[in-house]
Order: structure tokens, then sequence, then C-alpha cells
């Protein structure tokens, strides 16, 4: 009879039994707890990104220094930081955790909170994944509405999702994922445990071949007769004992020079320093823990000084800081402020949006490395910024004003993005203290008028008396008499001028408005800036689309404007800035005409000014000194919320361009829509 060995079965038996691997994904919670407490190696691996994530705390950034202060120590007394980093361990290793914020708000714990009515945060307790219990409709929703927490020191209570700060060890897809982690995210050591596993028993390996590298070996003759006979056992093992005791008193093995010997067989160990190596490469790369964090070790190789396996680390760190602390630490400081608002500690609730400190401190060499590598590249922003000037693609305002912003110069964003309107030239600024309203100003015709423009009280009862007629200025609203185009020849504002516009016009001049009016009305309406380059025909030679605010042209297209018409869009409804007045002294433009809503701007060059500008920021504080009456009429407009800041900046600007036009000598006039046809 034929009998199958059984020793397959014990060999199988030999090696489940020894497998050095866990199997399975889910493992029990109070396996991790015990491998947490027990495992020196994978409580650490927990532990320091926990630690790391909190100890160099974090900015307000808020410049009221009593507020910092009350956020720090209110922080303090809810022992915040090590609250959180308790939190993130336990993430960590069950997968998730909650803190729960007592708060006295009136309501229950199992109620949402009343963020209206928080009186105090009293404490915050930290529970983890094993004993807390989100609602089932989480698992359909991926949002919890409330927890079901079960501790051993509380009881079991219910909670609401509003008062807990919920910490997940990252997120996990729907196909595959054991119900319990689905919400919260897996426990770290589901991922490491076959690379830990091999780190340890690799290790452990290592350290068995260093105690079996030296192998005593007995020889004794006639031993296998030896213990075959009586109590053969008894006596080999006595004299191996005997043996033994003797090498370790005296360092010295006496043996029968005939019958016995006592001999040393050494091993090699090579390649064993590779192999452990490898394993604790393969943890770390797992973990995101470098070797020198990992295990104390010093970086190894050639000028290897560690740092980019620390940027990594530190990066990983920030990852963390990201998922789990940046929202809860808001709506914590949320309900913080909300208290201290309440007990008057603090003034009126305001939202706080913290940033980490920087994990990586620079040494005092580096430091000075750092700001002068700014300091160079500050350098080459400015010498691009001046040649930018030189070419008049900048103003030298523009770039006051983004280094007034926040104190760095980045051109791009000059370019790109122009923080004021280059047309209100500055008024806004000026007046920005004021209140706009919506209530418009009726005038004598019962319409709106154009935004700004300011006079002072005297003018505005002289003004009351008349209008001065079309193309006065006043263009169809109560304001300083005049005759069209103003004075042209310097004469004085309220008898007209020495010349009106039509003694200034040429022929020609005229025929090219009748073909400038239809191309204009098409765009009058555009809500960003349009711009045409008459010939002295009529014929156009540039075009260009710029944005809300301006056009740019390069010096060797603004060579094409001398003696031509300019004509150009103001969405904002403003007349002609200092900027299109300086370019028509420059380039001796015949005519710079302004495009609005209500009518044209037309400004027209008739020989050097009385007075020069050697650039457009003194052109700007001319224009803003010129009528300081009509400048405090504006404010008192805007005091009494008659008029909005719109109304009173270009209403001004259109007095103080009129004004300009007298006293530097060249044309001004405005042309309402409904009479652009007969000029």
């Amino acid at each position: 009879m034929y009998r199958f060995d059984g020793f397959p079965d014990v060999l199988h038996r030999y090696s489940m039994e020894s497998s050095i691997y866990d199997s399975g994904m889910l493992i029990p919670d109070y396996d991790l707890a015990e491998k947490y407490q027990y495992n020196g190696l994978f409580s650490k691996i927990i532990d320091r990104p926990a630690e790391e994530a909190l100890k160099h705390g974090i900015e307000y950034n808020i410049s009221d220094q009593t507020l910092a202060d009350f956020l720090d120590d209110a922080l303090d007394r809810l022992d915040w930081e090590e609250k959180a980093t308790t939190a993130i361990r336990w993430a960590r290793l069950f997968g998730g955790a909650v803190i729960v914020m007592l708060l006295d708000d009136g309501r229950g714990l199992e109620e949402p909170v009343n963020w209206q009515d928080i009186r105090s945060v009293e404490e915050l307790r930290v529970y983890e994944r094993a004993i807390v219990q989100p609602d089932p409709n989480c698992y359909l929703t991926g949002k919890a509405e409330y927890f079901d927490i079960s501790s051993t020191y509380g009881g079991f209570f219910r909670v609401h999702r509003s008062r807990c700060l919920v910490f997940k060890n990252g997120s996990l897809p729907e196909y595959a994922a054991p119900q319990q982690y689905f919400y919260w995210g897996l426990p770290e050591y589901v991922r490491i445990r076959r690379d830990l596993s091999i780190a340890l028993h690799t290790h452990q390996s290592a350290a068995n071949m260093i105690d079996k590298s030296v192998q005593p070996v007995y020889k004794q003759r006639g031993l296998q007769s030896t213990l075959a006979g009586p109590d053969g056992d008894d006596q080999v093992l006595k004299r191996l004992l005997v043996l033994d005791a003797s090498r370790g008193m005296m360092n010295s093995v006496a043996i029968d020079m005939d019958g016995e010997d006592y001999s040393f067989q050494t091993f090699q160990l090579s390649g064993a320093s590779e192999i452990l190596e490898s394993t604790y490469s393969l943890l770390s790369a797992v973990t995101c823990i470098p070797q020198t964090i990992l295990f104390g070790r010093s970086p190894s190789g050639e000028n290897a000084t560690g740092e980019s396996d620390l940027e990594n680390y530190y990066n990983f760190v920030e990852g963390i800081q990201k998922r789990m602390l940046k929202k809860n630490i808001r709506t914590l400081l949320k309900a913080v402020v909300q208290a201290g608002v309440y007990d008057g500690s603090i003034a009126e609730s305001q939202t706080i949006k913290p940033t980490f400190k920087p994990l990586w401190s620079l040494s005092e060499a580096e430091q000075a490395t750092v700001e002068l590598s700014k300091a160079q590249r500050a350098q080459a922003t400015a010498q691009t910024a001046q040649l930018y000037i030189d070419m008049q693609v900048l103003q030298p305002d523009e770039v006051r004003q983004a280094l007034a912003r926040d104190g760095t110069l980045n051109i791009e964003d000059i370019l790109d993005h122009q923080p004021q309107d280059v047309q209100d030239d500055g008024w806004a600024q000026l007046l920005e203290g004021l209140e706009p309203n919506d209530n418009p100003i009726p005038d004598a015709a019962g319409q709106l008028p154009e935004q700004g423009g300011i006079m002072n009280p005297e003018t505005a009862r002289d003004v009351n008396a008349k209008d001065g007629g079309k193309g006065s200025g006043n263009f169809n609203h109560e304001g300083r008499p005049g005759k069209i185009g103003g004075s042209g020849g310097g004469g004085n504002s309220s008898e007209g001028g020495e010349k009106s516009s039509e003694e200034h016009s040429t022929e020609k001049t005229s025929k090219i408005s009748k073909k400038v009016y239809p191309n204009e009305r098409n765009f009058k309406d555009s809500k960003i800036e349009k711009s045409v380059l008459y010939d002295d025909d009529g014929s156009v030679l540039l075009e260009k689309t710029g944005s809300e605010r301006q056009v740019r042209f390069s010096r060797q297209e603004l060579e094409k404007f001398r003696g031509k018409v300019f004509t150009h869009s103001h969405p904002q409804d403003v007349t002609l800035s200092p900027a299109d007045l300086m370019r028509m002294q420059e380039y001796e433009i015949k005519q710079v005409r302004a495009v609005t809503s209500k009518g044209v701007y037309v400004a027209g060059y008739t020989g050097k000014w009385k007075k020069q500008f050697k650039d457009d920021e003194e052109l700007k504080q001319f224009e803003r000194s010129i009528d300081k009456d009509a400048f405090n009429f504006a404010t008192s407009k805007l005091d009494t919320k008659e008029w909005t800041l719109e109304q009173a900046d270009s209403y001004y600007q259109h007095i103080a361009v009129q004004k300009m036009s007298e006293e530097l000598g060249f044309e001004y006039r405005f042309i309402p829509w409904e009479d652009a046809e007969d000029e």
C-alpha cells in the first residue's frame, strides 16, 4: 500500500508560521495601537511628521499686535499645538481623528454651531477613528452630518460635524476600499507594513549573522557511541557545559589531547551592509522620512549634505499642513475671534487666514546669500524699468504706484494690469476718502452731467445764472461761460478768449472731421480704448486697440503722429489726460480727440506752449493746481453727497484742461454729438 509522505505539509506549516508578512488590508485597531506602543521604529514613523508640522508655529498675517497676542493666549490656553499634534498622530495611525470643540454657544453638542453667539471656546478634545463613527449617510455622500463617539473616559455621545475639526490621512478610491477606512483614509501601517517588516527582519537577521559569524566546534572521539549508550546525552551535555564555563571564566579550554578537539569556525559577512542599506532606503522611500531623521544616520557619499532629502521631507510635511491643519486652524480661529468679540477682547469680528512658518531655517551665510541675490534681482529690475521709462513704454508714476502697493516691482504686472486709470490723472486718488453716491445731478436741460469737474461755490452761483453755450466746455450743464474752443491764444475764459475754434480750424481739418465723426460714433460706447490715426486726406494710417484705461504706442509709432489727427475713445467719459496733451505738444499732433458717450473733447496744436514741462507728471501737478477753487467746490459737493466721485473728477478735469488751454496756448473744446455734424 502506497502512503504519501506528509513532509510537504510540514514545510507548508513552517513557511506559514515563519512568514514575516501580514496578510489582508484590514488590521484590528487594537493591533495598530499595540504596534505603536511596542515598536519604536513604527512609532517614530507616526510621530515625527506630526511633530514637525506644528514645530515652527503659524503667522496670523495681521498688523494688529493686540489681536495677535489675544490669539496666542487663546491657542495656548486650549493647548492647540499638543492637541493638533496628537490628532495628526492618530490620523496617521488609525486613518483619521477628530478634535471636538467644546463651545459655549447656547446649543447642545448634537446641534449645529451658532456662530453668531459663541461666548467662549472651553476645551479641545481629541478622539481617534477607532472610537468615532460617522453617520451612515457619509458612505453615500462623502460628508458626515454628525459623529457618534464611544470614549472610555467620556462615554457615548453624539456631536455635530460643525463642532469637529476633522483630520483625514489622505483619501481612498471607492473600489475595494474597506468601509471603515473609506471616509477617513488608510492607516499608515497598511501602506508600509511589508517594507517595515522587511527592514525589521533584515536588521534582526544581520544581528543573528554577527552572533553566528564565529561558531565553536567541539570534536569528541566516539561521540555517536557515547550518545547511543545509557545516559549518553547527559554525559555529552555535561562536558559541553564544562567547556563553556571554563571558556567563560578563564578564557581557556582544557581538552583531552587524544580524544577531543575544540576549535572556532569563522564565516565571512561580506554584502550584509549593502543589504541593510537597501532596506533602510526602501523604508525611507515609502515613509517619506529621510534616513538622517528616521535612523539618525549622517548623510553618506561624496559631498553628501542631505539637503535634498530634507527638502523632500519638508515638502511632505507641508502637504500634511495643507491637508490636515489649514482648514481646521481657520475654523478654530473663527470661533476664538467670535468669543473675543463677545467678551469685548476684540472690537469687531474679522477673518483670520494664517500661514505656516517656513520649516527650513537658513544659516546666517545662507541668509546673506539670499539677500544678495534679491538685491541683484532688484537692481536688474530697476534697470529694466528705467529702460522702459526712457522708451516711454512706462511712466514714472506707474512704477511708483507698483512700488507703493507691496514694495516689489514686476514689469510684466505693470504692463498687464494697470491699477489706476491713467486718464483720471490721479484725482480718484486725491478724493478716494470721499464717498460717492448714486444720486444724479440734473442740469438745466434735465440731463445727467458728465462725470467730474469741480468749481467753487461763487462760480457755481454764476453758473446757475446762465449756460456757457454749445462747445463752451460746459457741455450741456451749468459751468463757466465761454466761447467754443476756449481762448486758444490765451485770452480770458469768461470772455471766450481772443480766437474761436472756427478761426483756428483749417478747411482741411474740417474735411477730416467729417470723415472722423462716423467712425467715432461706432466706438463712443466702447468699454475699451480704441484709437485711429488719420492723414490729411482722411485716410487711416494706424488703428490700435488697448485696455479699458489706455492704448500704448511705441516711439516709432508716435513719430507717425506729427501733423496728423489722432482720435481715441475714453470709456471713463473723461476729457483728455496730461499724457494726451504732452504727446500732442511733443509730436506736434494737429488734433488729439477723446471720444466719450456724450461727445468729443478736442485739443489742437497751435505751436509751442508758453510754459514747458519735463514730463507727464509735472504737467499733472500743474493741472491739479491750476484751479484750487474748483477743487474746493468739488470737495464740498462730495461732502454733501450731491455729486459722486466720478462726477466731480470728470468735471474738474474738463475745467482744468480748459483753463490750461488759456494759460498755455492751445485749442480746446467739447463737441456734443448733436452738434458734431455741424462741425
